[in-house]
């Protein structure tokens, strides 16, 4: 059995400028557009094999390889095309617990007696039970916890920005098709391709998870965009700029 041969990247006949700043979704588009390409396609090549999968971080040397500049550069310049490391906790820091409504009577009578033995300070207090400061002063207030607020759902930005979007689309899909509703990939590509739309792959799933029109068996992976065939499902004839044998340009 011989291995395939590995794939070799080409540089695109056509560049864009870098924007300090920009996000990776915005050059690819641009860079894509400039070329004829659909962004969704491209982005998908960037990510690169074994599965070119959507939603997915496009990979720095590959973006690198098709624009002719070096990797380092693009990293810089890109604000979100390496992920940034989050800083570790302080290790002697203790972290606050998290107090479920049954146990706080229990935590309410428990700082109380603190107090009556002669703790006065409130950050002390804090420090000792790992709660706010804010729940030590309710305690001290009162025995009796009050209830939990009712917090009203939240509403991400991308949501709100794209969700119209998505909208339209579904709308459109089920006009033509008895009904159904598309795949989220399906949803994603067109969001890339026809408005525009820098959105992650997870905040559109979760937007047609809540739709009142999901259908579940369109939630489902396609099988026909397995990982062996992402790019003859996808490719157009005059995409082949992306990956090939010959020598870049």
């Amino acid at each position: 059995m011989t291995d395939a041969l590995p794939e070799q990247l080409v540089r695109l006949p056509i560049q864009v400028s870098l924007r300090l700043g920009e996000g990776t979704d915005s050059f690819i588009r641009r860079l894509a557009q400039a070329n004829h390409l659909k962004p969704s396609y491209l982005r998908g090549c960037l990510v690169g094999p074994p599965d070119y999968g959507r939603g997915k971080r496009p990979r720095a040397d590959r973006l690198a390889a098709v624009t002719g500049r070096r990797q380092d550069v693009l990293e810089r310049v890109l604000a979100d095309l390496v992920r940034q490391k989050r800083a570790r906790p302080t290790p002697d820091k203790p972290k606050r617990r998290v107090t479920a409504s049954a146990d706080k009577p229990a935590l309410f009578a428990a700082i109380r007696r603190d107090v009556q033995a002669g703790e006065q300070s409130v950050r002390k207090l804090a420090a000792r039970h790992r709660v706010s400061p804010y729940m030590v002063r309710q305690a001290l207030a009162s025995p009796t916890p009050p209830p939990r607020k009712e917090r009203a759902a939240i509403q991400g930005r991308a949501k709100g920005r794209v969700g119209p979007a998505i909208d339209v689309i579904l709308d459109e899909y089920a006009a033509t098709h008895a009904g159904q509703l598309p795949t989220v990939g399906l949803v994603w590509e067109r969001l890339l391709d026809e408005h525009d739309a820098s959105v992650s792959y997870g905040t559109v799933h979760r937007y047609m998870s809540s739709h009142p029109l999901r259908n579940p068996d369109t939630l489902t992976r396609n099988p026909e965009r397995s990982a062996g065939n992402y790019l003859t499902a996808t490719q157009q004839p005059s995409m082949r700029t992306c990956s090939s044998t010959t020598r870049p340009y």
